[in-house]
Parts: C-alpha cells; structure tokens; sequence
C-alpha cells in the first residue's frame, strides 16, 4: 500500500508576463510533472504547459513498466513540442509512484531531490538527478523541444520506508542550499503529513529562494511517500 501527501507552489514570486513553469498532476496515476520553460525561447511557457500535460496525460500507464513509460513520455512530449510549437522549449521532471518504487526522470537543469527518514538521524538527502548542463555550468545542455534533446535521466527509489521527494525549477534550487532545504524538510516530523503540511513546506522552500535573491520563478512539488 502507498500512502503520499503533497503540497506544491507554481510561479511563486514571478513579476514578468507570461509565466514560464507549469505544474501538472494525476492523481489518480500518482503522476507529477513540473517543467521550467526556457527564458531564451518566446515560446517556453507554451512548451511547458504542453510538456507537463503530455506527462501527465491519462495515456501514461506507469503500472506496466514505469521506467520504459518515463522514457517514451519524455521522448513522445519532445515530438509534440517540436510539432506544436515553433521556437519553444522546455526544462521537465516526472515523478511516478508505483507498486515497485518512486521513479524519477529529468531533463535541463531543473532538479529532483529525494530524502529518506531513519530511525535515529532524522531526515536525509538519498538521491538526486542529474543536472544536464553545459560547460559553464549554468546553461542546460538539453531540453524538450530542442535539437539537443536525446533522452530524459532516470533513477528509482526503493519501495520501502518513507521518503519526500521535491521537484525544483532552478529559480528554487539555484537559490537555497542542500543543507537549508533539508533543515526545512525536517520540520515534518513521523507520521504522516496533511497535504496542508506539504503546502507549508513548499512555501518555505520558495521564500527562501525569493530572500535569498532569486529573480526567476519559483516552483516546486514536495511529496511525502510512505510504503506500508
């Protein structure tokens, strides 16, 4: 049995028109879905509405096999984005919950962060995705609705215990350390979290990236995930 809350904010602290991340979710598929259109595109608030919605499309069966279903998704969401959109492109995580464990999948430079709860230590940060970034370190090396798009990074997080898992645009993660979202993310004590309490979380998170100067918006899913 999987038992989850989550909370999320979208676009917090954004004053320029028209918003570029976009939030998506099914909950009926435990499917989420965040994606940071790219500012140097006119385009990517479009990319990422419709990259985030393609994700998180009803069509996705993650029960079946969760990471080819990642895989395909990403790469059918990059197809639609260059058929629909010209000039468009788009940053994208994925996070599907199943049977077998927490899958992940990324691509740009959006991140995923996972934390596991032990007995004695409290919270921990367990895994992370991979940033695709170019040389200097700042610029994504690809992205959905781009040339240099090849393939979304995939990692799983065992179906055991409980665990949060945060979805970041780079608006948040670039502006806050692992070390302050941890400290937040241990606020939430054992037990399950109401949804309320995951919103709250969400909320820390972003005004802290604002307080700490960032210019960009600010998004973010965070969801509790216990396997009974």
């Amino acid at each position: 049995m999987i038992s989850f809350s989550f909370g999320y904010i979208e676009n917090l602290g954004a004053t320029e028109k028209p918003k570029f991340d976009c939030i998506r979710f099914n909950q009926e598929l435990t499917n989420f879905a965040l994606c940071d259109g790219a500012n140097s595109t006119p385009w990517g608030g479009h990319a990422a509405e419709l990259t985030a919605s393609a994700l998180t499309s009803k069509l996705v069966i993650p029960q079946t096999n969760p990471e080819e279903t990642l895989l395909e998704s990403f790469s059918r969401a990059n197809d639609l984005v260059l058929e629909k959109i010209n000039n468009g492109a788009t940053t994208a995580l994925n996070v599907l919950l199943s049977y077998g464990g927490i899958y992940c999948a990324s691509c740009g430079d959006s991140l995923i962060e996972a934390y596991k709860l032990q007995p004695l230590k409290g919270w921990v940060n367990s895994q992370a995705s991979q940033l695709d970034l170019l040389e200097d370190g700042h610029s994504p090396s690809q992205l959905i609705g781009s040339p240099a798009f090849h393939s979304a990074n995939i990692f799983q997080l065992p179906a055991k215990g409980s665990c949060i898992v945060l979805m970041m645009s780079d608006g948040l993660h670039a502006y806050t350390t692992s070390k302050e979202r941890l400290s937040i993310i241990s606020k939430i004590k054992k037990g399950q979290p109401s949804n309320e309490d995951m919103q709250f979380i969400c909320s820390e998170l972003g005004e802290l990236a604002i307080k700490n100067q960032s210019k960009d918006d600010v998004s973010a899913i965070g969801m509790w995930i216990n396997f009974n």
